[in-house]
């Protein structure tokens, strides 16, 4: 849904980018460079 979009991910889920960001480095989510 979020087409790899971060904020719209977060959105989604209703948290802030900077905690998707956290939960993706707790459980070992690659960010795309």
């Amino acid at each position: 849904r979020s087409d790899y979009n971060i904020a719209s991910a977060a959105k989604l889920l209703g948290i802030t980018r900077p905690t998707m960001y956290a939960l993706m480095d707790k459980v070992g989510v690659k960010r795309k460079q």
